[in-house]
């Protein structure tokens, strides 16, 4: 920028940033593969993207009605799509995940209010145990909302194992317009599902159809709602009962949680909550997290 007398300056930089990334990258271990699924309409977060980068993910695009997934690929991605999957795409994302028998794969998938019904792929997302619900999270507590703003909801930490990885654990997560997500069963045969993160009490949902006049108490579902479930497919030893193998589908009901409002805010856990997620479904041993900072 510039001062009064028309001298630049630095105002901000990112240069630790990129600097301590590129370090990363050539100092640390081989780097895991991530998918971005493009092709139905899916929203670019490049904030998102720079996170994974910057963290030693080796980041593709792939549009799956052409393409396959890397065979090392470890961590899918599929923001918001607007249109339907084919069923051709949905049996790639099915053999992707169950990879030969061998399992170890993780798909992230993030829903928007703005989508219409997506048949093929809630039906698929329905049979690991999770319902994308219809219309938009709102809070009704103005101490639980970013910027005054009631579809830019905070949600509560459910997991204990994820919330331990956090640095100061009262640093809040922000879902912002939000669908409302639904647990359909804990435990299915080989199946299962864990809430993460869950909107409060406090929350509630505007029906996509709401009148013009609809307000906060013309709301019928009311939380606690889940904002974010894993849904995991495991294989189990038969004696101990220890899980040998398992592949995960990672439900979110934000795709603004990866946008850069999100993510580059230093004042919200996004990125670095979800960076432990990440680092721990696909078993990437650094624990270095590079985030974006001014």
């Amino acid at each position: 920028t510039y001062d009064s007398q028309g001298n630049a300056t630095i105002a901000s930089s990112k240069a630790d940033q990129v600097l301590s990334a590129a370090l990363l990258n050539v100092t640390g271990e081989e780097q895991v593969t991530v998918n971005i699924i493009t092709g139905n309409g899916e929203y670019t977060m490049s904030s998102f993207e720079s996170l994974l980068k910057n963290n030693n993910f080796d980041v593709t695009s792939k549009n799956l009605a052409t393409e396959d997934m890397d065979s090392d690929c470890k961590l899918a991605v599929l923001i918001s799509p607007h249109s339907d999957l084919s069923p051709e795409v949905i049996n790639k994302l099915d053999k992707f995940l169950y990879n030969d028998g061998n399992y170890g794969k993780t798909l992230l998938y993030t829903a928007d209010a703005e989508q219409k019904p997506l048949s093929n792929l809630e039906s698929f997302l329905k049979e690991w145990g999770v319902e994308i619900g219809e219309g938009a999270v709102f809070e009704t507590k103005e101490n639980r909302v970013s910027n005054y703003h009631p579809f830019y909801a905070v949600a509560d930490y459910v997991d204990e194992t994820y919330l331990g990885m956090l640095r100061d654990k009262t640093t809040p997560m922000l879902m912002p317009i939000s669908r409302p997500l639904s647990v359909l069963f804990e435990y299915r045969n080989n199946n299962s599902t864990t809430t993460l993160l869950e909107f409060g009490k406090t929350a509630a949902v505007r029906p996509s159809d709401a009148p013009d006049n609809f307000n906060q108490a013309d709301a019928t579902l009311r939380g606690p709602i889940p904002a974010l479930v894993l849904a995991s497919y495991s294989i189990s030893d038969k004696e101990t009962g220890k899980v040998q193998k398992r592949s995960n589908i990672l439900v979110s009901g934000s795709s603004g949680m990866l946008d850069s409002y999100s993510i580059d805010n230093s004042s919200l856990a996004d990125s670095e909550y979800l960076l432990n997620v990440f680092n721990t479904l696909t078993e990437k041993s650094e624990t270095v997290q590079i985030r974006s900072k001014t």
